[in-house]
């Protein structure tokens, strides 16, 4: 029996996969891949840590598994253990530097400048309880929603989105309030010169596949006192904003994210790195926190609110509490689609609660 595997093409002339041999010396998925293989395989002597595909395809799970069947060995063992993990890592870096990668397949056109296409048949729709008082695709005039939350995808109140959208516009706040016209949608395509193609989600029960689940994180840059910045967010909504003839705007809204309170210094793009070894290739950051507590969460009749709107019902009657709390001092924001770098892989760490971010080395 021939073997056959899709990176080298050598199940022989009657091969099922079809490998064409460029998988070994992807610039995309060595880097990540043997990070994740190595640390796995060395670090973990377990046998589930073999199972290098699941923890790709599911990596909020199975790193909670890392953490709990780590070896835990002598000093001088995890030393060099260590020690190998880097050279490893290092190795396969100068490889992929000296290889020509030739790719064959079709090749998208590329764009002149940046071009984003928001899924019309993603538009999301304010809650039953108040659908009456706006309309079915829209969540304007906002100034008629108060207090109350957009709905259960973007859980701000119509009060923080017109602050928001008059922030991001430098529109009056009593025309926004009472004009401009906002629609929100949960998934968007963009696309730009030099960049790749890729679609953002930000739902919890319109995507297609994971339960209906998919919030992406994404790394954005942002200037500060002059100085071009980094950080993390996580996406809540795409925006598109209508007032007069000449006025139109469209945006992202996102949640942000701190440098963590624990990571021991940042790299030259001010990103908080993890403790030796994970800081060759990890990050950990944690939830940015308003001042005050939102004053839509201490308004009388939140919790009613929250039960007549179904808000938060993706998430289990037994944990609904924890996470409403957990959103009480959330801060959000409106950028635009050129801020954003990349997508960005980010879970939650379960031995800190912080949010750890697995860095691409090339």
């Amino acid at each position: 029996m021939e073997s056959e595997t899709d990176s080298d093409g050598d199940g022989g002339s009657k091969a099922k996969l079809r490998g064409i041999g460029h998988i070994e010396f992807s610039l995309k998925g060595i880097p990540h891949g043997i990070l994740h293989f190595v640390e796995q395989i060395q670090l973990g002597g377990h046998i589930f840590f073999h199972d290098v595909t699941a923890s790709e395809g599911a990596h909020r799970l199975y790193v909670k598994k890392v953490m709990t069947r780590v070896r835990k060995g002598t000093d001088y063992a995890t030393s060099s253990w260590s020690i190998q993990w880097v050279f490893c890592v290092r190795t396969w870096a100068k490889i992929i530097d000296s290889v020509v990668t030739l790719t064959a397949g079709r090749q998208r056109k590329e764009v002149e400048s940046l071009t984003v296409f928001v899924n019309r048949t993603k538009r999301l729709s304010p809650t039953d309880d108040f659908r009456v008082g706006v309309g079915q695709q829209t969540f304007s005039p906002l100034r008629s929603g108060g207090d109350r939350l957009l709905c259960n995808d973007v859980r701000l109140s119509y009060n923080e989105l017109g602050h928001l959208v008059s922030s991001f516009t430098g529109w009056d706040l009593d025309y926004v309030k009472d004009v401009v016209q906002v629609q929100l949608y949960c998934s968007a395509e963009r696309c730009g010169p030099g960049k790749e193609r890729r679609t953002y989600w930000a739902t919890e029960e319109k995507y297609n596949y994971n339960g209906g689940s998919r919030r992406d994180m994404v790394e954005v840059v942002w200037l500060h006192q002059g100085v071009r910045k980094t950080s993390c967010a996580q996406i809540t909504g795409f925006i598109t904003m209508y007032g007069d003839v000449d006025r139109a705007s469209e945006g992202v809204i996102i949640r942000w994210m701190n440098n963590s309170s624990l990571s021991a210094q940042p790299d030259n793009r001010d990103r908080p790195i993890c403790e030796y070894p994970l800081g060759f290739n990890h990050c950990l950051w944690e939830w940015s926190k308003t001042d005050t507590d939102r004053p839509c969460f201490t308004v009388r009749g939140f919790r009613n609110r929250v039960r007549r709107a179904h808000l938060w019902s993706h998430v289990k009657e037994l944990d609904r509490e924890e996470s409403i709390r957990s959103e009480i001092r959330a801060y959000y924001d409106i950028v635009p689609y050129d801020s954003i770098v990349c997508h960005s892989n980010i879970h939650k760490d379960p031995s800190t609660g912080h949010m750890l971010q697995t860095l691409q080395i090339i």
